[in-house]
């Protein structure tokens, strides 16, 4: 096939580009229909955008399954834990507001330090989802070395705290209803490739230098 719909032109590759993410959106939200499975999927949109964007591998359905499998135990507490935290702090949250506690200065005050801490903790699971499909480690030393990630790597946490507040507020303020469908299609996917430069060039800073690229984690972590 000739001319600007030919893969190799550069039309082509960005039709082929797009339609990865769309495919890759639609594997996120399908295998995440379960709910407790939403981190499992998560690391496997992740670790099909890395290899779509550094590897140039036209497989993000293939790599999206094999991925799903490997980080599936991990992956799956991880995404409990998120839900039950999440719970719990809406739950406390509604409660509050009920009792009125955020009305006066103090609580309004109170109100911003309680969404920091919520944000805070879903930027943490930014690199630990990320942190599971590059290294291979217990979940215990997971969690304990995403801590140090975080603190140490300010800057790249701020960025990805800045990346997910503009999503949010676009959500908040924007009417996107009408795009809904075109949202569904390209967001999980979107969001997930906009992530990976930012952790990766974190996480190579801790791989030895004789293998730049870590082996795939072992699910039986």
């Amino acid at each position: 096939m000739k001319g600007i719909f030919n893969i190799e032109s550069k039309f082509g590759h960005m039709l082929l580009q797009f339609s990865h993410l769309i495919l890759l959106s639609l594997c996120w939200i399908f295998f995440s229909i379960p709910i407790f499975t939403w981190g499992a999927s998560s690391c496997a949109i992740y670790t099909a955008c890395r290899k779509m964007l550094h590897d140039g591998e036209n497989k993000p359905v293939h790599n999206f399954y094999v991925a799903f499998k490997q980080n599936f135990k991990q992956g799956c507490i991880v995404g409990i834990m998120t839900l039950l935290f999440l719970l719990i702090v809406m739950y406390c949250f509604l409660l509050a507001v009920g009792t009125g506690i955020f009305n006066d200065t103090i609580g309004g005050i109170a109100r911003i330090v309680y969404i920091a801490v919520i944000g805070s903790i879903l930027i943490y699971i930014h690199y630990v989802i990320s942190y599971i499909t590059r290294f291979e480690d217990k979940l215990k030393t997971v969690l304990r070395n995403c801590v140090y990630l975080c603190l140490c790597h300010f800057d790249t946490t701020l960025r990805l705290a800045a990346q997910f507040a503009l999503v949010v507020v676009a959500f908040y303020f924007l009417d996107l209803l009408p795009y809904l469908p075109l949202i569904v299609m390209l967001l999980p996917a979107g969001y997930s490739l906009v992530t990976v430069d930012p952790l990766e060039k974190v996480f190579k800073q801790y791989m030895p230098k004789d293998q730049p690229e870590a082996e795939e984690p072992d699910s039986s972590n």
